[in-house]
């Protein structure tokens, strides 16, 4: 199920576009070592594509036949889920700054699970404001939102970030 993403407007989606293609320009864009060769070669196609017009659920269903046999069984989710999330919120650190705010706001973008809250660290950053610059730069350095956001690198925390 894809994230509930507060401000994917055009304007965001522009931003998302604008910085896919800077990491593409690079060549630091993120290929999953689960990804096939025909992924690794129609990654950047797709997620452009789902940064364009769709979300991160429409991202999983085309990673369908392109991660290995081997690969964990939530790979394309995560992949999917992860890699979009990121970009929005590149997009939206970037509103924030153009905006003059200079801050967004963390909140939770997965569904919840009523019999499984967030927890702990994770609920204790929920409707925290963090400096958008900060926030940017650390998402531009690495492909992790859960660290960029004062996480431990790698989690799975559902989080993302909104115009305050």
């Amino acid at each position: 199920m894809a994230l509930n993403y507060r401000n994917l407007d055009p304007a965001a989606r522009e931003y998302m576009l604008e910085e896919i293609g800077l990491d593409i320009g690079a060549e630091v864009l993120y290929l999953s070592p689960w990804l096939t060769v025909d992924g690794e070669r129609m990654w950047p196609r797709l997620l452009l594509a789902a940064a364009e017009r769709h979300h991160d659920g429409w991202l999983e269903v085309r990673l369908s036949g392109l991660m290995l046999d081997n690969a964990p069984d939530d790979a394309r989710q995560l992949l999917a889920e992860s890699e979009f999330n990121r970009f929005y919120c590149r997009a939206i650190c970037r509103l924030s700054l153009d905006g003059m705010l200079g801050f967004v706001r963390i909140y939770h973008a997965k569904a919840m699970d009523p019999e499984h809250p967030a927890r702990g660290e994770i609920s204790d950053r929920i409707n925290r404001l963090c400096d958008a610059q900060r926030v940017l730069s650390a998402l531009r350095a690495a492909p992790d939102v859960d660290s960029a956001l004062g996480l431990p690198a790698g989690g799975r925390s559902g989080l993302s970030v909104s115009i305050p």
